[in-house]
């Protein structure tokens, strides 16, 4: 494997590592966020702490040359989809089903004005 290789397999495993911790974090926030006392500390303290890491460490991967950096980032959005597909939405949540619109069946009937 020459070096090149190596540095692209390297900023892919970075990538996946990267987006790993990055979307870890996400689920963390977004299951405390109901129980919070405080959820807009929450829901920005996460946002800070998971954009300032993996920015920070994509910046890190810069001097690898931009073809590792494109394979980080290839990995990261690799590890999006495998989060999605294994943590993504098992049931309909209730503001999907209080968005639905009200079928014939559950709609109430009008009032009756005296």
């Amino acid at each position: 494997m020459t070096p090149e290789w190596g540095r692209i397999v390297a900023g892919l495993a970075t990538g996946l590592a990267i987006g790993g911790v990055y979307f870890g974090l996400l689920w963390v926030t977004v299951a405390r966020l109901p129980r919070a006392r405080h959820p807009y500390r929450w829901f920005y303290g996460g946002l800070a702490l998971r954009l300032g890491a993996a920015l920070g460490l994509f910046y890190l991967l810069l001097p690898l040359g931009w073809k590792a950096t494109a394979a980080a980032l290839l990995g990261f959005f690799a590890s999006r989809q495998w989060w999605t597909a294994t943590h993504g939405r098992r049931e309909r949540s209730a503001s999907a089903r209080i968005a639905q619109p009200a079928t014939a069946a559950t709609q109430s009937p009008p009032l009756q004005e005296p």
